[in-house]
């Protein structure tokens, strides 16, 4: 866009106007942001000079809207360390929690995360950005009409409302350095033209990353990685390495060009060490525990905390200890489509964010609905014993302390093996592709195979198998429908008048059973309808060799009837 601005003598900023393309660096984020200081107050800062009206642009008011607001925007845009930013059509700014806000989640004070910009925020940068003067009609004969004043009250709506600003746009906050999705080294503090993404890393000084590591780099730092995963008792070894593959998921997401998995830390009984897993992946990655949220009640609640999730530009969360089976269209679209839409509570219209966090879920048993098993990794532990919160002997008592202070060398660590694997050029060692998710494969899981370690994505057939109650429930209905039928295509409607009745052999009473839990979730209908629905949802999916198949149409509707794949 061509922002190039025609203004009148008295409305041109009194100081060389802007290039084209703005510089925008490390220096653009409030200098508080950058501080080493755990509490900090988050806030635009004035160079020094700029708190002097005399070094400020001068914006005279007007009746020529446009005018006015360009220059008002154009003041904003040569303020250095300014703070603001746009995301999904709206202007934001940064700022730290000071304490969980009222989504339901349990957010670490503290935590840094990505606001609206409102209205008077937007106002107070008018004012830092200019010296505002307006004209008195009302001035003696002599003096000089112009008076300094405040930003006019319409210029700050208007500039929210445009719709399109010269301001960068803002894909996320992160907390420790990280790979592009090209494989080089993104370590420099503040924001990254290249992914969008501000750098912020809280004072701490991470060690330098070598440019060519080896794949003997990568082994040994999956070592040292590893050693904090040392106390958990992972089921098969392959959970061990869905663990790495979850940290190197959070501290290379910037590098997944793609969707992550959803990783379910599962558990045979409460006390093993599902949440705290969850908080050292999280700490190694954002320097903070993971964000925490119930299980939403009902698919509109969880739309609406995703929305807010992705508005704030979360890295990761976590959905504690499920309670029930895991699964709704909302979570499984803002895990695969990338992006999550909705109408935002107290405004009109519908908001739409880019959904870029690592989503982790625990749960004791925990056990998945419908298509989100495709979309998910298990970590599983058994502690095998009777009260897993009583163990001892362990190689890190304090693990989250121990974390916390290994943290450099351990974002280190995961940074070596990825960038060694990026300059190996990637090689995919013979994994099982995994459909929608191969940016992820490429990134995240491959290179733990690289190293030497057992698959992360090993544990999905099993999840599948045990927790799909979908499956289940299709399953039951094909052997049932098979057993009762055999070949013989039947309508709806017959099927329905037959499971009414009051006699039933084995095979019926089979039948009427699994057809009761397949529509159970249709509230209204007959019978026949709402099996009809059921059987279009999963009509051509194959299940133990099985799968339903419709007929060619007849006087009475359309035949349905149980193949086995490869014949009709």
């Amino acid at each position: 866009m061509d922002d190039t601005r025609t203004m009148s003598p008295d409305l041109k900023l009194l100081q060389p106007p802007h290039d084209d393309a703005p510089p925008h660096t490390d220096e653009d984020a409030p200098e508080e942001l950058h501080a080493d200081a755990e509490h900090i107050d988050i806030g635009p800062t004035a160079p020094d000079g700029n708190g002097d009206p005399s070094h400020k642009p001068v914006i005279r008011i007007s009746p020529d809207i446009t005018e006015v607001v360009d220059a008002a925007e154009d003041a904003i845009l040569n303020m250095p360390r300014r703070n603001l930013y746009q995301r999904a059509g709206c202007l934001v700014r940064i700022a730290r929690d000071a304490q969980p806000s009222a989504r339901g989640e349990k957010r670490p004070a503290g935590a840094m995360s990505i606001k609206p910009a409102t209205i008077p925020y937007l106002n107070e940068m008018c004012s830092r950005a200019a010296t505002w003067w307006r004209f008195n009609k009302r001035c003696k004969k002599g003096e000089d009409p112009w008076e300094r004043t405040l930003p006019a009250g319409w210029v700050a709506p208007t500039i929210a409302d445009r719709g399109q600003w010269r301001i960068p746009p803002i894909m996320g906050i992160i907390a420790a350095p990280t790979l592009r999705p090209d494989g080089t080294l993104l370590d420099k503090p503040g924001y990254d033209y290249s992914t969008g993404l501000l750098y912020l890393p809280g004072g701490i000084n991470f060690p330098s990353i070598p440019s060519e590591p080896t794949k003997e780099d990568a082994s040994r730092a999956l070592d040292l990685l590893s050693e904090c995963l040392d106390d958990f008792p992972f089921t098969e070894p392959s959970d061990k390495s869905a663990a790495l593959c979850a940290i190197l998921s959070l501290v290379c997401r910037a590098t997944i060009s793609g969707p992550v998995p959803i990783f379910a830390i599962r558990a045979t009984a409460a006390g093993t060490g599902k949440t705290l897993l969850a908080d050292a992946i999280a700490i190694i990655g954002t320097g903070r525990p993971a964000p925490k949220f119930a299980q939403a009640q009902t698919p509109e609640e969880e739309k609406k905390r995703l929305l807010a999730v992705a508005m704030e530009g979360d890295p990761c969360f976590l959905i504690d200890n499920v309670d029930r089976t895991l699964g709704t269209g909302a979570l499984d679209s803002a895990v695969t489509a990338g992006t999550i839409k909705d109408r935002v509570l107290g405004k009109t219209g519908n908001a739409e964010a880019p959904f870029r966090a690592v989503v982790m879920a625990t749960g004791n048993n925990l056990q998945v609905k419908g298509d989100t098993g495709r979309r998910m990794v298990p970590i599983d532990m058994d502690a095998r014993c009777e009260r897993p919160e009583l163990r001892g002997g362990w190689d890190h008592p304090d693990l989250l302390r121990w974390v916390t202070r290994k943290r450099p060398e351990l974002v280190a660590a995961a940074l070596t093996i990825c960038r060694a694997h990026a300059v190996a050029g990637w090689p995919e060692c013979d994994l099982v592709p995994i459909g929608t998710f191969e940016a992820f494969s490429r990134v995240a899981r491959a290179p733990i195979v690289w190293a030497g370690l057992h698959d992360p994505c090993a544990g999905r057939e099993r999840i599948r198998n045990e927790s799909d109650s979908d499956l289940d429930t299709l399953r039951a209905l094909l052997i049932a429908w098979r057993d009762h039928y055999e070949v013989t295509p039947v309508l709806l409607r017959d099927l329905a008048e037959e499971i009414s009745g009051d006699v039933f052999g084995d095979h019926a009473k089979a039948l009427r059973d699994s057809v009761n839990e397949a529509i159970s979730e249709y509230r209204r209908g007959t019978v026949a309808g709402k099996l009809g629905y059921y059987l279009r949802k999963y009509k051509g999916r194959v299940v133990d060799g099985m799968r339903l198949e419709t007929g060619d149409k007849e006087g009475g509707g359309v035949p349905w009837k149980v193949t086995v794949v490869g014949s009709w």
